[in-house]
């Protein structure tokens, strides 16, 4: 080879390496830690979201069933009655049987294989 083609690919050898690195370091966030506390404040800014999403359900379903003894609510709750679960039984569907001679069959017996002379 000659010194210039062998000097031109270390360079584009170097180039390469270069660019694979700023890529490693871009993807994995080891430049910039301030990424991290971007997403942390995001998460912290969605968890209290959460949580009072979770507190006005909470106080809704409280309104929609009141506990026994107090105020709106009804005097005495029975359980509701056990109802029997009805029983399913599966009866499978009689076979289909077909009868009748196929074109592959053989027909007749013998040693010519079924063909008539």
């Amino acid at each position: 080879m000659n010194r210039k083609h062998v000097t031109g690919i270390a360079l584009l050898l170097a180039l390469g390496s270069v660019a694979g690195m700023f890529a490693l370091v871009r993807a994995s966030g080891i430049a910039g830690s301030n990424t991290r506390a971007a997403t942390d404040t995001l998460v912290q800014a969605r968890t209290r979201q959460l949580d009072r999403y979770e507190a006005g359900l909470r106080s809704r379903i409280a309104q929609l069933n009141p506990k026994p003894g107090t105020k709106g609510a009804p005097a005495a709750q029975t359980a509701p009655a056990a109802t029997a679960t009805p029983r399913i039984v599966y009866i499978r569907p009689a076979p289909i049987v077909r009868t009748g001679q196929r074109s592959h069959e053989k027909v007749g017996s013998g040693s010519e294989g079924g063909h008539d002379d």
